[in-house]
């Protein structure tokens, strides 16, 4: 073997080598799990239901850990103790005063998941009728 056929065969045994060892990388690479710095959120199931709920109109209280602002957003507190938004009210209702805080009132609508409220509910009622 001359010089010029021993540096090709030695070439071809180093890119076999290097070729090896990327692929054995690629491999070992694909298998290591990294931290997530950014936490997948999985989007809470859509649990939209009929409800009708006796309660007291009141200020809606805000989430504990959420900006706190001095604006009065009528909801409901239950009898069973929890807070329900409240859409679709009629305003002249509002403005009329035949519906105020601390009224006690019979609630009909769809209760729709509300996860980005500011304030502390379980959700929100799409009213139907309110008596």
């Amino acid at each position: 073997m001359d010089k010029k056929q021993l540096l090709t065969a030695t070439l071809f045994i180093i890119a076999l080598v290097l070729i090896g060892v990327i692929g054995c990388s690629l491999v070992a690479l694909n298998n290591i799990t990294y931290p997530t710095f950014f936490p997948i959120v999985k989007k809470p199931q859509e649990t939209s239901r009929p409800i009708t709920i006796e309660g007291e109109v009141v200020c809606l209280p805000h989430k504990p850990d959420g900006l706190e602002t001095f604006e009065c957003t009528y909801g409901l507190k239950g009898d069973d103790g929890k807070y329900y938004g409240l859409t679709n009210l009629n305003q002249d209702d509002l403005v009329s005063g035949r519906i105020t805080i601390g009224l006690h009132v019979r609630v009909s609508g769809i209760l729709r998941p509300d996860p980005g409220s500011q304030y502390d509910i379980v959700g929100t009622i799409e009213v139907e009728t309110i008596e």
